[in-house]
């Protein structure tokens, strides 16, 4: 194990004095920020009273336009059904009216050729009418079995007339944006917020847009470690390197994994509190027991023998999560044998912020975000739910998110703009309905 210390040396008394003088200016900070945003609370609640009976009126308002919306449609519909209904009702008089025609033309016939029968002596004669006679019978036969049915089209009576259509109402209380040079390849949550990494080579603060690491090689994954610090990983002469960060001192331990050649394609690991656990797409996944790192290999699924894509991964505070197409697998720090949780798609058309989203994650679960969808699991339950983020974050993409014991924060990218990050901060209210 290597420690690299990256500080600079100061003495005891230095070091005392400048942490006095950053303690004393951060607090005098937060007084004023506290101050700013009581002073611009008590301003609205001044008047809020007035603004919700505001509110209120307006709800009476916005009911009756939607009803109006609704009838002005049942309108439309109920014309067009009509104007259906006579097409078609004009098809059933002309077909009939035909039919009803053409057996009074046979009627005609067939009494004429009784007559004209009854009065023949000619046997040539009678051989051509007996021929008249098995036609008229035979065609006049098959207009009785001529007929024409209204067939409803069961598409049309499946379908409702509409829905009730809620999009995502809750607001962020704050919201922030950057835009960074180039698309991130992976953003983490820290102690320290949000943190990136571009380019395969740099990692940066997201806060701060400052760059804090620089590597000539390329990094292949970085994750935060079961206490919010920072870790990463490199490879190099056929051996896995994985670098834990103190962010408190930003002093660093290199953990060498594995002293062997192994299948690298798509790499994911996470530093646990008595595991490093390492896995590629094409490979096996590896315990490594701290601190000797004495390694283990997982009793988990095949899936690389599936030859199933990775969609997504992610290190959370206690395993490694990574997605296939239909399914999550989990690597406890706890155990060796990973979990398998099948992934159900939600098909609901209306969505809270709070009902599905918030909710769930102050009861526990997790999400996972991918390219297109999040997906909210709890391992204790055994449970996985894929929603669209379209649905959840109209325009954007779900890229991390963080906790804490006031609000939860959420980093977005823009769909059109994947370099445009947004910061979305929602109170975490406990299970309230709204």
């Amino acid at each position: 194990m290597l420690a690299v210390n990256n500080t600079t040396k100061l003495t005891n008394d230095q070091r005392s004095k400048q942490t006095k003088i950053s303690l004393e200016n951060h607090i005098n900070l937060e007084d004023k920020q506290f101050e700013s945003e009581d002073e611009t609370l008590q301003k609205k609640l001044m008047s809020f009273d007035d603004t919700i009976e505001t509110e209120i009126v307006k709800i009476n308002d916005d009911c009756i336009k939607q009803k109006k919306v609704l009838d002005d449609f049942v309108k439309e519909l109920i014309s067009s059904i009509h104007r259906q209904r006579g097409r078609l009702a004009d098809e059933i008089d002309v077909f009939f009216d035909e039919k009803k025609s053409n057996l009074k033309q046979a009627l005609t016939d067939t009494i004429q050729l009784k007559d004209f029968k009854r009065n023949l002596s000619n046997p040539v004669l009678y051989r051509n009418v007996q021929k008249m006679t098995k036609e008229l019978i035979y065609t006049t036969e098959n207009l009785f079995n001529k007929t024409g049915t209204f067939t409803e089209d069961c598409s049309f009576k499946a379908k409702t007339i509409g829905t009730l259509t809620r999009p995502i109402y809750e607001k962020p209380i704050k919201q922030s944006t950057m835009e960074l040079k180039s698309e991130p390849i992976k953003v983490i949550s820290t102690k320290e917020g949000f943190i990136t990494l571009q380019d395969n080579r740099q990692i940066y603060y997201l806060k701060t847009g400052k760059g804090m690491i620089w590597k000539k090689g390329s990094i292949l994954d970085i994750a935060s470690t079961y206490d919010n610090h920072l870790s990463y990983i490199t490879y190099n002469d056929s051996k896995f390197y994985c670098k834990i960060i103190n962010l408190d001192n930003f002093v660093g331990i290199i953990k060498c994994l594995l002293q062997r050649k192994v299948l690298k394609s798509k790499v994911m690991f996470g530093v646990f509190k008595h595991n490093i656990i390492l896995t590629t797409d094409v490979g096996k996944t590896y315990y490594f027991k701290k601190p000797s790192l004495k390694e283990t290999v997982s009793n988990g699924r095949n899936a690389k023998d599936e030859q199933l894509a990775v969609i997504a991964h992610k290190a959370y505070m206690d395993g490694l999560c990574v997605e296939y197409e239909n399914y999550i697998e989990y690597f406890s720090d706890h155990q060796i044998d990973s979990i398998i949780i099948n992934i159900e798609k939600s098909n609901k058309e209306n969505y809270s912020m709070y009902e599905n989203v918030i909710n769930k994650l102050n009861d526990g679960h997790r999400i996972l975000p991918d390219n297109e969808k999040i997906i909210i699991f709890n391992i204790k339950f055994q449970e996985a739910i894929s929603i669209e983020n379209e649905k959840i974050f109209p325009g954007k993409r779900l890229l991390e998110y963080q906790l804490t014991d006031d609000e939860i924060i959420f980093c977005l990218s823009d769909n059109e703009n994947p370099k445009k990050l947004y910061f979305q901060h929602y109170p975490r209210l406990e299970n309230r309905n709204y």
